[in-house]
């Protein structure tokens, strides 16, 4: 199945930036052809980050970037070369050694959109469940302790023509919640869009409930991979692009979820067309919440990319923040916010204080090619931020090679979200 990405935005919360020798990067990078992927690390260390360092290389077009902390409390990372033919190639890391992979994998489904660790169980969302691109999407449920055993799995079956395709995860209330776009047609072009579900699933991933996203006779459609955040009550909040890619149907909103786990409430809380100054019906291209539930919320990202600062209590296009990019991650601990941005044709990375002011920035030529995704791991006691850092020495970006919401690192539980627009 074709598939058009621009930007990937893999989002997670980060350790304590007070001890932000804790705080570093991981990020792929493909080239302009969406043909070669590498990946890079980037480490803070004695008060400042230094110079990207390469990682893993040969990712393929499609490489993602994912960190959680294991049932041992030790950080690990993903590095994944995506694939809708074959499904997607798992390679699982210690971050303090990148030379060689702790194990391979490939039966976690195709396009993995997010992942949440729970205890000792890692839970997968991806686009599709099989290989050909043809199947709904599938959570799935791998055993850390097990080798990163896949032990269950919960896919989405072709209900009356339409296709559930995996998008984000969250969890609350104890329950994974899996958002799931809900499509008809064979082709991306002709794609149409029922509303977007929430299925709410028990930890043997048994269905608790499914929430429709809908009310009073408007929805969210088309959902995608940077449209799923939680703040810090449980609650989840959904990006809606409203429709196909181009159709003319598309608006960007906001979505609710209170108490999703329980008796939810479906509420639509943003509307772009209330954009102050706004030019026509452009997307919502991500959201990101902090623990203080300050929200941020991208619009517009490919053309005026408008970047808002508001709160999950009194939600409003306010505090704009300008210059962003087709990205955004909020570093809850460190009260960091980090965005992709955009000069030409060329992409790089910004690290900011919590109202928007740029600390550091990253050229596309520091990182090896444009950036794709990235996420944040801390020390497991043996990294070398911890001690020398290498980021400071000589090296390049993650050339080489070739290379959400999502909402991390809350007290419930290490998750990241897949920040990603493409079409479908």
């Amino acid at each position: 199945m074709k598939r058009w990405r621009l930007f990937s935005f893999i989002a997670i919360m980060f350790i304590l930036w007070s001890g932000a020798a804790d705080a570093n990067i991981f990020y792929t990078t493909v080239d302009s052809s969406y043909t070669n992927g590498s990946s890079g690390v980037i480490r803070y260390s004695s008060g400042a980050y230094g110079i990207p360092q390469d990682a893993v290389s040969v990712l393929g077009g499609d490489p993602h970037a994912y960190t959680f902390k294991d049932h041992e409390g030790k950080w690990r990372a993903l590095a994944i070369n995506s694939n809708m033919t074959k499904g997607d190639e798992i390679r699982v890391y210690d971050p303090a050694d990148w030379s060689k992979p702790i194990t391979n994998v490939s039966n976690w489904g195709s396009s993995i959109q997010s992942v949440a660790a729970v205890g000792k169980y890692l839970y997968v969302t991806a686009y599709a469940s099989g290989t050909d691109g043809t199947e709904g999407g599938g959570v799935f449920r791998v055993d850390m302790s097990d080798g990163y055993r896949m032990d269950k799995s919960a896919t989405q079956q072709d209900i009356g023509g339409v296709l559930r395709v995996g998008d984000a995860l969250a969890v609350s209330g104890g329950k994974i919640c899996a958002l799931f776009s809900s499509r008809k047609g064979e082709d991306y072009l002709n794609f149409t869009y029922d509303p977007s579900v929430i299925v709410v699933y028990n930890e043997d991933l048994t269905v608790h409930k499914t929430i429709t996203l809908e009310k009073s006779g408007e929805s969210a459609k088309n959902t995608y991979g940077n449209s799923l955040a939680a703040d810090a009550a449980g609650n989840l909040y959904v990006v809606s692009m409203g429709g196909a890619y181009g159709s003319g149907e598309q608006r960007g909103t906001v979505w609710r979820v209170e108490n999703p786990a329980g008796t939810p409430t479906v509420t639509k809380i943003l509307d772009v067309e209330d954009i102050p100054g706004i030019d026509g019906t452009p997307l919502v291209n991500g959201i990101q919440i902090a623990d203080d539930d300050t929200m941020y919320v991208l619009a517009d990202a490919y053309v005026s990319s408008r970047l808002f600062r508001t709160n999950v209590n009194n939600p409003a296009w306010e505090n704009e923040i300008s210059s962003v990019g087709s990205g955004i991650l909020y570093d809850e601990e460190g009260g960091t916010l980090w965005c992709i941005t955009s000069t030409g044709t060329s992409t790089g990375l910004d690290v900011r204080d919590k109202l928007g002011s740029v600390i550091k920035s990253y050229t596309e030529a520091e990182l090896g090619d444009p950036i794709y995704t990235i996420a944040a791991f801390g020390n497991n006691g043996d990294d070398p931020g911890n001690g020398d850092d290498p980021g400071n020495g000589d090296g390049s970006g993650s050339g080489g090679g070739g290379c959400d919401s999502g909402v991390g690192g809350l007290a419930l539980v290490t998750l990241l979200g897949a920040l990603a627009f493409r079409r479908r």
